[in-house]
């Protein structure tokens, strides 16, 4: 017995959306003009001038595609041969058919046709477009891959306070970094409000030109603040009539590195520090969270941006990497690297293999770079690109015993203590 199936349906259109503005006003602060000569085509004069502006625009700012779906509902007769029995029919509804959306956006300053005719039933225009396209000020981001430190989660008895503490020293220390462009993800409703401005009837139209310019980040930095303490001990001697002041505090993060566009974590661990002082309380939460912030930077620096070394001068050798992010007296271990190594079940890169060859200290710490020098191994083997990684032996400790207050208790002229009922 054979059956055949005869279905018959519809294919939707493809949209296309398409957002020119043309303006004729000064050039915009910030922004380049780019002059296109560009041919267009369509059923009427206008047409024609409409599609070489649309062309001309994607030139220069490029074209983004929207898929989307778009819900059409089609009754589908199926028809079924049953071998020479009675024939069976099917109704059945078909949905959801693609359409493909397809935008552009740019300031058109001026055009001019510059021919005009018509070929086949159709127009044709010759234009020399001239189209503003925003230039972001600062340093390019093309160099840099970008990265968002998003809102940490509070664990218990953990304040808001603390949270935005960790999260400004989070910016600060990967700023300093000079190794990514940081993206602000903390006052969203600010940058909301200035782009509703861009987009207002209130702004020329060339403002409009900053739209469209904002950047996705390739790293996002988030986690949870686990645990936060602060105790503090008073000790009372009656001898001397003192009172002793101790504090001790932790801290815990929870963190992760992720690749947004993918969803894969590319790295997480968890951090924590410990603090004893003798006296109050006073700033030791923030400090707890700085060395924190700097332990996460550093180990994702050591992750996706290791520290290399850049050049060699004599008994000199300088690595890319300064400001406050490095310190003098900071020792790293330097390593050259061999072979890349491949795991044999996911073929992913393992990185290279590397061979620690001595280690070196840092002398002198500049804005953009360190001067270090060489403590261990032959001077001779180090060289340009080597990698740089923090030995843990001069890692500071976890416990910090700063100066207390000046002690009340007076020295006697025998050697003894002066006592609070000594007369």
């Amino acid at each position: 017995m054979q059956s055949s199936v005869h279905i018959g349906l519809k294919h939707l259109a493809s949209l296309l959306v398409v957002l020119v503005f043309i303006a004729s006003a000064p050039a915009l602060a910030g922004a380049t003009e780019h002059r296109v000569q560009m041919r267009g085509y369509g059923m009427t004069h206008p047409d024609a001038v409409v599609n070489g502006l649309q062309e001309a625009s994607r030139q220069v700012t490029g074209v983004s595609i929207d898929s989307r779906e778009i819900v059409s509902r089609q009754s589908t007769m199926v028809s079924v041969d049953n071998g020479g029995e009675s024939d069976s029919t099917a109704l059945f509804d078909r949905s959801s058919q693609s359409a493909i959306a397809i935008g552009t956006s740019g300031v058109i300053k001026e055009y001019r046709v510059l021919f005009s005719d018509q070929e086949n039933g159709q127009h044709v225009v010759e234009l020399l477009v001239t189209i503003e396209k925003y230039e972001s000020p600062g340093l390019s981001t093309d160099s840099r891959r970008k990265l968002a430190v998003m809102p940490f989660r509070p664990g218990r008895g953990v304040s808001a306070r603390s949270i935005d503490l960790l999260s400004q020293s989070l910016v600060n220390e990967f700023t300093q970094s000079r190794r990514f462009a940081i993206l602000d993800r903390e006052y969203e409703e600010v940058m909301t409000q200035e782009r509703d401005v861009w987009a207002s009837s209130d702004v020329s139209v060339l403002e409009r030109a900053k739209l469209g310019q904002r950047l996705g980040a390739d790293y996002l930095v988030y986690g949870t603040v686990s645990s936060l303490w602060v105790n503090t001990k008073k000790t009372f001697i009656e001898m001397t009539d003192e009172t002793i002041v101790e504090t001790s505090g932790g801290a815990s993060v929870e963190y992760r590195i992720m690749v947004p566009a993918t969803g894969q974590v590319k790295w997480s661990d968890t951090v924590s520090t410990s603090i004893h002082v003798d006296g109050g309380a006073g700033g030791l939460e923030a400090q707890m969270l700085k060395r924190l912030a700097k332990k996460i930077v550093h180990e994702s620096m050591e992750v996706i941006y290791p520290i290399r070394i850049i050049n060699i001068a004599g008994s000199k050798i300088y690595i890319n990497q300064g400001g406050k992010t490095v310190s003098s007296g900071d020792r790293f271990d330097v390593f050259s690297l061999g072979e890349e190594l491949i795991d044999p079940y996911t073929n992913e890169s393992l990185g290279q293999e590397e061979v620690k060859i001595g280690a070196i200290v840092v002398k002198d710490v500049k804005p953009k770079y360190a001067i270090a020098e060489v403590v261990a191994g032959d001077r001779g083997a180090f060289e340009k690109n080597y990698i740089c990684r923090r030995g843990k032996a001069l890692q500071k400790s976890s416990t910090q015993k700063p100066k207390g207050s000046k002690s009340s208790v007076k020295a006697n002229k025998s050697g003894g203590v002066v006592l609070p009922f000594d007369k």
